[in-house]
């Protein structure tokens, strides 16, 4: 496990702005940091699958 903890402040609720934040917050990433990741169930994760 890696054992990271990522938390993100992102005033909108909205798909598209949370998707590119959570995007710019991994793309410097390894790999293995971001093979398991965990999200609540709002809409604004409805287009995890992008990722």
């Amino acid at each position: 496990m890696s054992r990271i903890t990522l938390i993100l402040i992102i005033p909108s609720k909205r798909a598209k702005p949370v998707m590119g934040e959570i995007m710019k917050a991994i793309k410097d990433r390894p790999y293995v940091a971001c093979k398991s990741i965990t999200f609540d169930r709002g809409t604004e994760i409805v287009s995890w699958p992008h990722l």
